[in-house]
């Protein structure tokens, strides 16, 4: 099973060169002794055992294993050589038991480089650890006009206050911002309480949050941007369906709002593209008009209920481009033609045109037998061990025998272009 993990890690590896080498980039790990000159570095300061969040680790301390690695700590050398060896042993010994020796390493400008527990690293990486136990020594440059080196030295400040190592900015003065927006006085301590809170509100963010549309942006920066418009109490008592919502009809914002981009103000609205199904069908809308058909009310069905639900879910998401009318109840005799169809029975979702016949065949049942495309929907079961009345045929569904007057012999011919019409709305629907 290792073994597979190794060969899994290794194809992530050379997927990753290959990206970096049509790019022009260095495809393996970086080195930090190739990083900094002698007389970089004003001070080192141990700063004993700490976590090290991997998305920090950058590189290794020398340039001695640095080709066994591509630039994202995966493996890259042959899967018989001693190296992969070593890498599967230690992968098997992190599943038995966990990897609890910490490594070690040295941070530069908050990157984190690994002098000794590469293969560690490249292992819980593999595995998605969010952190690394690790003993840290900190370089710590001489002060320039630099932004970056100006960021940093303000990172110093604010880790000597929250022991917090796993946000970053993009934005000078950011960190004391933080500092004001989640209650701190300027030169006040976070206790544990107050940096397991942090921790959990940043991580529910940060699983949230697209962070592909970034753009030069880091994931502080669009938080840091959030609790300033929405507040970090708010946000912290704040539901996760909540959350999510606000953040995804809120994202291109955001960035705009951290990277302090001007707005653009559109007078005309963007012309959307015409897909191949509006042209096989020009009267489709973008809007949708759905009805919800149920047999009971939410009162007395719990079925019903978690339906409701789940109509009340799609309010939240579809907003503006739903539109649908109340809970409606039809008898079983209409719902008995959807079963027909395939269709739960206990929730159905209809064009409102189709919704509106249904309504007429309810008020005159004359009409019935004109209606082809009723009709078609009441075609008996093609078994022949099936009943002589045709019954709703849809697995999980009560078997309920149709009206007689509901056949029709045409029924044959004419349901495959029925249900494939039904099934057109559908898709409609879904798009």
């Amino acid at each position: 099973m290792s073994l597979n993990d190794y060969q899994k890690a290794a194809k992530m590896g050379r997927r990753e060169m290959n990206l970096r080498t049509l790019k022009g980039e260095n495809p393996y790990l970086p080195s930090l002794d190739d990083i900094i000159k002698r007389g970089d570095i004003a001070s080192e300061v141990p700063l004993g055992i700490v976590q090290i969040p991997t998305d920090r680790i950058a590189g290794t301390k020398s340039s001695d294993r640095r080709n066994a690695f591509a630039a994202n700590f995966m493996p890259v050398l042959d899967e018989r050589s001693e190296f992969a060896i070593k890498w599967v042993s230690l992968c098997e010994s992190h599943i038995q038991e966990g990897i609890r020796d910490p490594i070690k390493a040295y941070e530069y400008m908050n990157r984190f480089y690994v002098q000794e527990g590469n293969k560690r690293v490249s292992v819980l990486k593999y595995f998605g650890a969010v952190s690394i136990v690790g003993q840290v020594i900190r370089l710590i440059p001489h002060r320039t006009e630099e932004k970056e080196n100006k960021i940093y030295f303000e990172f110093l400040d604010f880790y000597e206050l929250s022991e917090i190592n796993y946000i970053w900015f993009t934005k000078e003065k950011s960190f004391s911002k933080l500092q004001r927006l989640v209650g701190k006085m300027p030169d006040e301590r976070w206790t544990t309480e107050d940096r397991l809170k942090f921790s959990s509100i940043l991580s529910r963010f940060t699983a949230l949050y697209d962070t592909d549309d970034l753009d030069g942006l880091t994931i502080g920066d669009a938080f840091l941007s959030f609790i300033e418009l929405y507040g970090y109490e708010q946000m912290y008592n704040m539901p996760t369906s909540s959350l999510k919502r606000l953040i995804k009809n809120r994202q291109e914002q955001l960035e705009a709002f951290a990277s302090n981009q001007p707005l653009q103000l559109r007078m005309n609205p963007t012309e959307e593209k015409t897909n191949l199904l509006k042209l096989l069908l020009p009267g489709t809308k973008s809007t949708l008009r759905v009805a919800f058909i149920h047999e009971k009310s939410a009162e007395t069905s719990a079925w019903t209920y978690s339906h409701e639900l789940g109509r009340m879910h799609l309010d939240d998401t579809l907003q503006d481009r739903l539109k649908h009318s109340p809970m409606i109840m039809l008898p079983r005799t209409i719902l008995t033609y959807c079963c027909r169809m395939r269709l739960p029975r206990e929730m159905i979702s209809f064009s409102l045109p189709l919704l509106r016949f249904c309504f007429q065949v309810l008020k005159r049942p004359s009409i019935i037998r004109k209606s082809r495309f009723l009709t078609a929907l009441s075609m008996p079961p093609t078994s022949t061990s099936a009943p002589t009345t045709p019954v709703c045929t849809r697995p999980n569904s009560l078997w309920v025998p149709l009206p007689v007057q509901f056949q029709n012999p045409m029924t044959s011919v004419i349901l495959p272009i029925t249900r494939f019409m039904v099934w057109l709305q559908i898709l409609m629907l879904l798009h």
